[in-house]
Order: structure tokens, then sequence, then C-alpha cells
């Protein structure tokens, strides 16, 4: 199922009316329109954000069935809610933070497995790997391999908590649920060179803590801080 198909399932539970000419209404006429209780204006505002949320929940779940459901479910509530909506953020952005707070709670409540919360392959050891050139996951290997994996995803979730809450959260946010830096600074409505530096801040405290538990080599990435900063920037 598609993105498509959130315009059919959802337009399906609010009646037979035409869909309103998107192009010839501003969005916030529309958002009043449909606060107002009108079911095609509800109608078009899932037509024109569709696609990006279903793009978001995506890359949070990584599976096109739990995305779609995810679409769904987050424009159900918004349909719900619509006259509680003020208009302080614009409707997209509402949006997409109504999906990514459903992405979230599907991804908790799933048991699964299939979302381990620190995967070292989209963490900032990897990363940071990238940039040095240098492989740690190729350092280690044997028949303990498996196990040294498991220890050093433990310490590294360990030393995720240990940062500052903003810090975590833009952390997990880009590294966890992948999301681009231009969506992070939307969701939390902060500049993009604020999300760049709490990311730059995060990895160099991982990698800090990493060292003194002694799951790095002193020499394991192994560069200038603007190096590290250049690419936070490209």
């Amino acid at each position: 199922m598609t993105a498509t198909a959130t315009n059919v399932t959802v337009a399906a539970g609010l009646g037979g009316r035409d869909v309103l000419p998107a192009h010839e209404l501003s969005e916030q006429e529309v958002v009043l329109r449909a606060r107002d209780g009108d079911h095609s204006a509800f109608r078009v505002l899932v037509k024109r954000h569709e696609s990006r949320v279903y793009a978001l929940a995506m890359r949070i779940l990584r599976d096109p069935e739990w995305a779609q459901d995810a679409v769904q479910e987050s424009f159900l509530k918004a349909y719900r809610s619509i006259r509680k909506f003020e208009g302080r953020a614009a409707f997209g952005t509402w949006m997409y933070r109504l999906t990514y707070n459903q992405c979230l709670d599907m991804k908790r409540a799933d048991k699964s497995g299939r979302y381990a919360d620190w995967d070292e392959e989209r963490t900032a050891i990897s990363e940071e790997s990238e940039v040095s050139g240098q492989s740690f996951s190729s350092s280690i290997r044997g028949p303990g391999e498996e196990v040294e994996r498991g220890e050093l995803r433990e310490q590294l979730g360990k030393a995720i908590e240990t940062l500052p809450e903003a810090i975590r959260q833009t952390l997990v946010m880009r590294e966890i649920d992948g999301l681009p830096y231009g969506e992070i600074a939307e969701l939390l409505e902060i500049p993009k060179g604020t999300v760049m530096s709490r990311l730059f801040h995060a990895r160099k405290r991982l990698k800090q803590v990493l060292r003194e538990q002694g799951a790095l080599p002193s020499s394991f990435g192994a560069q200038s801080s603007e190096d590290e900063v250049e690419k936070e920037t490209s």
C-alpha cells in the first residue's frame, strides 16, 4: 500500500462530498474550512501532505505497511483534533509532529525486536569511521565478534544516556530515526546550525566516554575538530 492509498482510506470515512479545488485555496483557507467541519477541505490537506509524512514514516519504521498504518492513524488523529488546531505552527509542521510521535509509539509498542535501540551500523561510531577512513566493526573479528558487538552496543547505550536531554534527543533523531538536519530543525523548532552543533558535541562526548571505557582505541577517529565541523556542514 502506498502513500496515495492514505487519501482514499482516510477520505472514505469523511463522507462523499467532492474534494475542493486545492489550487484555488491557500493553506490557511483550507485549514479554516476543515476546522469548521468541511470534510472535503480535510481531504485536500491529506492530499497535500500525505507524501511527505509517508516519507518520514518510512525513514523511521522502514516498513511500507507500518508506515502506511502510521500515516493513516496520524491523519485520523489530526481529523479528530483539527478544531483544536490553533495555527501557531503551520499545518504541515503539526502533521509532521503527529506522524513522528505516532511512529515512535509504534516502535515502542513493537515486541518483535526489529527496532534495535542502538544499531552500531547507524550510530555515531559508524559515522565517525566514515570520516576517519577506519571501520570500527572491521576491527572486531573472530569467535567472540558477536559478544564484543553486543558489549559495544551496551556501552554505547549507557554513554548516550549520559548526554543532556536536548542533545540526546537530537542524536536519536539523526542516528536512529535517520532524519536529515532540516527535518530535525523543523520538529524541534531550532535553527539547522543548532542541530549540527548538538550532533558535533554529542559525537565528541560519545567518543570520549567510549575511550574512557576502553571500547575505542585512543587513536580511533583521531582528527582535527575542524574536519568534523566541515563534515557536519557539507
